[in-house]
């Protein structure tokens, strides 16, 4: 099986040395991926483009119950202000509903924030105000070239989008936390997740940094004994070229 060597399984989730399968993942399964050269760092749970994906559809979820909270909105105020033989100006909040319908508003951003910031690692800033400050800003935007003192609006717009980034932040770092060894060494523990340092077939361990070889008898590798399971295993895994 040596002229195999330095190719993945057909799952991509093993390394074939030319001696012996290696996992491609660490023992979470994300965060770090083998690239046939060295360990690089490993993404969340959702992809770049599923983020994204997400954060689309939420977005134009958003824009559409935004339409329906300020038609429901603007038609009681407007209903109230007839009832007082419209006397008097039209306020927003003249209608009790009008603060908790608009509230709802704040959800899906909130939900798309804690989404980004633990499915990016390094640039979670970026996802938090792209895919979830876009109606902030859209609003501070629209405030700003609005006639008259806008002061408030786009203070609260500014608010909102800083406690979008405080939730990312802490998201981010509980998500992003680093793994740490257990006392007996035997596994890899997270806050409330753990898993064994030990890959499934039991001959390699991981070190923090990469898997280690789990010695044999007298402190070296069994090869022998690797080169009668490799080869089953190789024929089941059916091993692709790097750039197949």
């Amino acid at each position: 099986m040596s002229e195999y060597r330095g190719v993945f399984s057909n799952d991509g989730l093993w390394w074939w040395t030319g001696t012996a399968w290696m996992p491609a993942r660490p023992p979470d399964g994300r965060s770090a991926r083998w690239t046939g050269t060295q360990w690089a760092a490993g993404g969340g749970s959702l992809s770049v483009w599923a983020l994204i994906g997400i954060g689309l559809g939420l977005g134009f979820a958003e824009f559409v119950w935004a339409f329906l909270v300020f038609f429901i909105t603007t038609s009681e105020v407007n209903a109230l202000w007839e009832a007082r033989g419209r006397v008097g100006y039209e306020d927003i909040t003249d209608w009790p509903g009008s603060v908790p319908l608009l509230m709802t508003l704040l959800i899906i951003p909130i939900i798309v924030a804690i989404l980004s910031s633990a499915s990016l690692k390094r640039y979670w800033w970026i996802g938090v105000l792209c895919l979830a400050g876009w109606p902030a800003m859209a609003f501070a935007v629209d405030a700003f070239f609005t006639p008259g003192d806008q002061t408030g609006s786009i203070a609260a717009a500014g608010v909102f989008i800083l406690a979008l980034l405080t939730i990312g932040l802490i998201v981010n770092r509980i998500a992003w936390r680093r793994w740490r060894l257990s006392a007996d060494g035997l596994r890899w523990v997270r806050g409330g997740r753990s898993f064994p340092t030990t890959s499934t077939d039991g001959r390699w361990r991981w070190d923090g940094q990469t898997w280690q070889p789990v010695p044999g008898p007298g402190g070296e590798l069994s090869r022998a004994l690797e080169e009668v399971q490799a080869v089953p295993e190789a024929q089941d895994r059916e091993p692709k070229p790097t750039g197949a």
